[in-house]
């Protein structure tokens, strides 16, 4: 079998504008119905959770084969490499989103699933819903599914987040109950991927810059980006720049606080550098962008 240089890195559907997608997984005989040829190993530049209710299967996440069953959450964290080896009527649902629809409540803030569910080195691949709390992932499933082809409701973005956060919490908690937890250890290289998350996440409001997450990882900057470039294809310089954007769209799009206090509160000393750090990430103004959140 030949292979690229490259794993090819998927992102979610420009089209898309909620940076989050909800579909119905059927696979009958996969690969014999898809051309008879199983898909490319492929990196995930968004989340992805696969819910798998009936059928039987193999998928490899990460290099680890296993067995597809169902009742069972399979769980694919941005950056991780993942494809489909076999399929048999398989019958579920399939969610991928981006980082801005992670929960935000006291109990389970954004950092606790990111960090735990998501970015865990020795990370849950899978997690077995116990019997009890099937009939309410289903429930929210079929929920969110319905209220993402809906196009036509003006409140489906607010609904999807919210249905997306009571079903991520539900998956913490039971992945904090389920036993079997992935046993292959990660590596060096991906150890330090995860580690450079978890600083990013404590510490983007202070630190911007690459070379203080390229230190406190013993990397040089140019070794730090071409780790994450690795892992997610993006530069680490990006991924920093991401991270504050998304929070500077949180402050814009919920709270009233002006465009100068969302930037100091970024830690941004010159407020018409934080405009032109915006733009040059979301492409437009933060006055413009929350107009066009309608606030």
């Amino acid at each position: 079998m030949t292979r690229s240089k490259r794993i090819r890195h998927i992102a979610l559907s420009a089209d898309d504008s909620l940076q989050l997608q909800v579909r119905q997984l059927r696979l009958r005989d996969y690969p014999k119905d898809h051309s008879g040829v199983p898909e490319r190993a492929h990196r995930h530049q968004f989340h992805e959770l696969i819910w798998i209710s009936k059928g039987r299967g193999r998928q490899e996440i990460d290099g680890v084969e296993m067995q597809i069953k169902p009742r069972t959450m399979y769980v694919i964290a941005a950056g991780q490499v993942h494809r489909f080896v076999r399929g048999a009527n398989l019958v579920g649902t399939i969610i991928r989103f981006a980082d801005e629809f992670l929960p935000a409540t006291p109990s389970h803030d954004a950092s606790r699933i990111k960090q735990g569910l998501l970015n865990d080195p020795n990370r849950r691949l899978q997690i077995h819903v116990a019997a009890s709390q099937i009939g309410a992932i289903e429930q929210l499933l079929e929920l969110m599914l319905a209220e993402f082809t809906d196009t036509d409701d003006v409140s489906r973005e607010a609904v999807l987040t919210h249905l997306l956060q009571i079903l991520l919490i539900k998956l913490d908690c039971a992945a904090d109950a389920d036993t079997q937890i992935a046993s292959e250890p990660a590596d060096h290289r991906e150890r330090q991927f995860r580690e450079f998350l978890s600083l990013v996440e404590t510490h983007y409001r202070d630190q911007h810059g690459v070379d203080y997450y390229a230190g406190e990882l013993a990397l040089s900057p140019r070794d730090l980006s071409r780790q994450t470039t690795r892992f997610i294809g993006k530069s680490a310089k990006r991924m920093i720049e991401e991270r504050l954007i998304l929070e500077a769209k949180r402050h814009l799009r919920y709270t009233a606080v002006s465009v100068k206090e969302v930037a100091y509160r970024l830690g941004f000393k010159d407020p018409s550098h934080f405009s032109k750090r915006f733009k040059q990430v979301a492409g437009i103004s933060p006055a413009d962008y929350r107009l066009l959140r309608g606030d």
